[in-house]
């Protein structure tokens, strides 16, 4: 019988996707499209998207279910990591919970939702700073504590905006600086250079940022100013004159901890 050979290698994983199981099975792809077919119908298997699919557990046979948002983002592209938002939830800093999951890609990728859930991709793809984190047992690349808060602050719209970004990074109780800087040489960008340096200058005493550090990050700012989030019309901005930025008015009350 089809059914518990397809469990015993995809329960515990949970999502799979067609190549998988065509390799494990060892199936050629019209047997396994009607396999598949088949368990679909007895509702033994969801299709998550064209070639991924879901293992419902035997109990919940034809019936809703819904399988784990990360694992099934893990699956969605070969090449691929959680990120922003998302890597932030996987940190376990997140300030908020969200329907949204982010992938980045090296490709453009159209987002799609299943069920509840957006599967939002970002054509950002670095080979560096990256991790595993287990959801279930099962380990899924993630951008590393220090990529994610980088990420994060270049690109805010992916974070839930500033106040939830700076709500969630808050929560790390530390991080690694060095490596930090090293990705921010890696990557290179003058903007990135002023929102950084401002927020390791915000979280300088939690985050035990020396000085020299900072130091070193004002050698890399341009001369032109950055605003720290983009401007809607809505927000009040001030110059910040150490980092050369422009920064909402209220930006220390989003945090319990102000700049140094």
């Amino acid at each position: 019988m089809a059914l518990p050979r397809l469990h015993t290698f995809f329960y515990q994983q949970q999502v799979f996707t067609f190549e998988e199981a065509r390799r494990k099975l060892k199936l050629s792809a019209s047997s396994l499209y009607k396999m598949l077919h088949e368990l679909l119908r007895d509702g033994y298997i969801l299709r998550i998207k064209k070639t991924v699919y879901a293992v419902v557990p035997v109990e919940a046979a034809g019936r809703a279910h819904t399988p784990n948002k990360y694992l099934v983002a893990a699956k969605l592209q070969k090449k691929s990591y959680l990120s922003y938002h998302t890597a932030l939830e996987l940190h376990g800093v997140a300030e908020s919970a969200y329907n949204t999951v982010y992938v980045s890609v090296p490709w453009q990728a159209r987002s799609f939702q299943f069920q509840s859930t957006t599967y939002f991709f970002v054509t950002k793809y670095d080979s560096f700073g990256l991790t595993k984190v287990k959801v279930e047992g099962i380990p899924l690349m993630v951008s590393d504590r220090e990529k994610t808060i980088l990420d994060g602050i270049d690109r805010l719209k992916y974070v839930g905006g500033l106040e939830e970004y700076l709500k969630s990074v808050s929560s790390f109780p530390s991080i690694d600086v060095s490596r930090l800087i090293r990705y921010l040489k890696l990557s290179n960008k003058k903007a990135l250079y002023a929102k950084a340096g401002w927020l390791l200058s915000l979280f300088s005493k939690q985050w035990f940022v020396k000085q020299v550090l900072l130091d070193d990050l004002q050698k890399h700012l341009s001369n032109r100013t950055f605003y720290l989030q983009e401007t809607n019309g809505r927000v009040s901005f001030r110059f910040n004159s150490t980092w050369n930025l422009m920064v909402p008015e209220n930006v220390e009350g989003l945090i319990e901890e102000t700049p140094a």
